[in-house]
Order: structure tokens, then C-alpha cells, then sequence
């Protein structure tokens, strides 16, 4: 009886300690997915400011 409880008890420490490292697993995957949603986000803001940057630009000598 005792032999057979402390294996069980063994299976759950296993058990909880893969549903802990699959949790890590998807808060990385989250943390990167994050990390490149804000790059991609600087990049067109950065793309944006300069096409309107040379909007400016070309706009200016007409008005002129």
C-alpha cells in the first residue's frame, strides 16, 4: 500500500513538473512572439516617418 502511494505521488511531482516546464515553454514563446510584434511595429512607424519625412520634403519647394 505504502510502496504504491508513494509512487503515485512520485507521478504527480513528475506530472506537475512537465506541466511546469510546458508553461515556461508557452511564456517564452509568448515573450518572443511579443518581441517581434514590437519590432515589426518600430519598423513601420520608422518606414512611415520617413516616407512622410520626404513627402515633406518633396512637397516643400512647390508650396515655396
Amino acid at each position: 500500500m505504502r510502496r504504491q502511494q508513494r509512487r503515485r505521488q512520485q507521478q504527480l511531482m513528475m506530472m506537475m513538473m512537465m506541466m511546469m516546464m510546458m508553461m515556461m515553454m508557452m511564456m517564452m514563446m509568448m515573450m518572443m512572439m511579443m518581441m517581434m510584434m514590437m519590432v515589426v511595429v518600430v519598423v513601420v512607424v520608422v518606414v512611415v516617418v520617413m516616407m512622410m519625412m520626404m513627402m515633406m520634403m518633396m512637397m516643400a519647394p512647390q508650396l515655396s
